[in-house]
């Protein structure tokens, strides 16, 4: 007799393909595109990071791991201009101003409106938003970070048979989001955490990388520009240059 999968392993082989196909009961069929691939529109077709990946952008799909862990530690030294620009009191109210209107309630006070033709999927997912995620309290400072990094992180605490039990933000500087590196399952994502976050989530020890699955993360990144695939651009980029000129 087959062993029935838990969640964690029903989860797994959803997220091995970023596309799921179902039949509707007309016949039609519909598609989902998880990664939101298809969304992430090239605003620029330069690719500022050419010296570093030779001329590919970021997301070649045989991209070398030398030149992911140069992109990567590119990365931290822009979101180190992030920070440093948040400083700025504009920037900053730019960035508040940002998560201020994002976070209007609609006319039924709710920050975000739930619609499904099965009601025990709206009260699951009510349930989930607004008493487990807590999106009332968390979303401001959320979305603030996204749009400030151009990615955001949430770690998923999954128990079978109940669901998201708890999360817990990521810092952007200690994510690599790895895609591609699996020959035998092409479509596989994993996020390895880094530096002291292994150890805060993963309690490990001796300088070993935490790796999380595609599903025990919550990836929320602004897919506004192809060159900075597989993360997001951060709102703050187009103005990094000027900011640094008037600091001079």
């Amino acid at each position: 007799m087959a062993q029935k999968e838990n969640i964690l392993q029903k989860l797994g082989k959803l997220f091995q393909s970023n596309i799921i196909v179902r039949r509707r009961g007309d016949g039609k069929l519909v598609v989902k595109d998880l990664d939101f691939t298809q969304t992430s529109l090239a605003s620029n077709f330069i690719d500022r990071y050419s010296k570093i990946v030779g001329g590919g952008s970021w997301g070649a799909k045989y991209a070398s791991r030398q030149n992911i862990s140069n992109y990567d530690v590119l990365r931290r030294e822009l979101f180190k201009d992030y920070d440093v620009m948040d400083s700025d009191p504009i920037i900053a109210s730019a960035l508040d101003i940002y998560a201020d209107e994002s976070t209007i309630d609609n006319m039924e006070g709710e920050i975000i409106t739930i619609t499904s033709d099965n009601p025990a999927v709206v009260d699951i997912l009510h349930n989930l938003f607004y008493n487990i995620l807590n999106l009332e309290f968390n979303l401001w400072s959320w979305i603030r970070n996204l749009v400030k990094y151009g990615d955001f992180y949430l770690w998923l605490d999954i128990l079978d048979k109940h669901g998201v039990m708890n999360i817990r933000p990521i810092s952007p500087f200690e994510v690599v989001r790895l895609e591609d590196h699996d020959p035998e399952h092409p479509k596989k994502i994993e996020f390895e955490i880094q530096g002291n976050g292994s150890n805060h989530y993963g309690s490990m020890s001796g300088g070993q990388k935490l790796i999380l699955q595609d599903y025990e993360v919550a990836h929320f990144r602004l897919a506004s520009d192809a060159n900075f695939l597989p993360y997001g651009k951060s709102m703050l980029e187009s103005a990094r240059k000027a900011w640094k000129q008037l600091t001079l």
